[in-house]
């Protein structure tokens, strides 16, 4: 009821209703004079010129208008072919991405057995001291060129500048060979104690103990989906972050059981044994 007396109560002379009036007025007029006025055609003064100018507008009105239905499909094409071609990249960068990814984690794995296996090579103890022994003799040798070149020199004090400095620079050469000899003779025995130690001392509670430790602590910052099958380079990147928040007595451990090298980095004995539990435990 409310919405019929609204409708009644509206006034009748509003500015859309007094434009229909005028408009109806204005065609009302129009109409009429053109019925009561006299038009006459006349094509006396028509020629060919002006209906060749006629033919020519129509032509071009006619060509503006194909050529804009033409742009107009073949813009419409053109964002359809760009729309079809941007979705068929990238379903295929997916897939591409998809297929590199389980590529990755195949060469891992591959990666992953071969130092396991080339770990597995036995360690040739004799090798290992007989090539001391013939560092240790090297290094008589080089001693015994220096005690000679200092005698030599003490004999001919009164040479000339020019010997002198050649005996000096020898003298120089041998010294050098001597201190590397040194350090490789070192870097041997280093060596050779570490695998007796390892070989002889490495208590098995001690390594479980220290590798469940590394394994909670490297298990935590692992990214979401690669706790089955994280790779060897994120393992040593997340043991250098954490590194210094390990318990001292961890490092040792580690070092003991010969899972980091003497700088404090992760080993490839290290890698592959979190590789091991990880996998195990995942």
């Amino acid at each position: 009821m409310s919405d019929q007396k609204e409708k009644y109560d509206k006034p009748l002379l509003t500015l859309r209703n007094a434009r229909d009036v005028i408009v109806i007025c204005l065609i009302g007029v129009v109409t009429w004079k053109l019925i009561n006025s006299d038009i006459s055609i006349s094509i006396k003064e028509f020629t060919f010129t002006d209906l060749l100018s006629i033919f020519v507008s129509f032509f071009a009105i006619a060509l503006s208008i194909a050529f804009y239905f033409k742009a107009t499909d073949t813009s419409n094409r053109f964002y359809d072919n760009s729309y079809k071609f941007t979705k068929e990249i990238s379903e295929i960068l997916g897939r591409i991405e998809a297929g590199f990814g389980e590529k990755l984690k195949h060469i891992d794995e591959g990666y992953a057995g071969i130092r396991d296996r080339f770990d597995q090579l036995p360690f040739d103890a004799n090798k290992a001291k007989e090539e001391i022994e013939a560092e240790k003799k090297e290094i008589e040798k080089k001693k015994k060129e220096q005690n000679n070149l200092l005698e030599s020199l003490a004999q001919k004090a009164q040479l000339a500048e020019a010997e002198k400095e050649d005996l000096f620079n020898k003298m120089e050469k041998t010294n050098k060979e001597l201190e590397s000899a040194k350090s490789d003779l070192r870097r041997m025995q280093r060596n050779m104690m570490k695998h007796e130690r390892l070989k002889l001392n490495i208590d098995p509670e001690r390594k479980r103990r220290v590798m469940e430790y590394l394994v909670d602590r490297i298990s935590e910052e692992i990214p979401p989906g690669w706790e089955r099958t994280p790779r060897a380079s994120m393992l040593i990147e997340i043991f250098d972050n954490i590194r210094d928040d390990l318990h001292p007595e961890a490092i040792e451990d580690l070092e003991h059981v010969g899972m980091i090298d003497d700088d404090g980095q992760l080993n490839r004995r290290g890698v592959e044994g979190l590789l091991f539990k990880l996998r195990k435990s995942a």
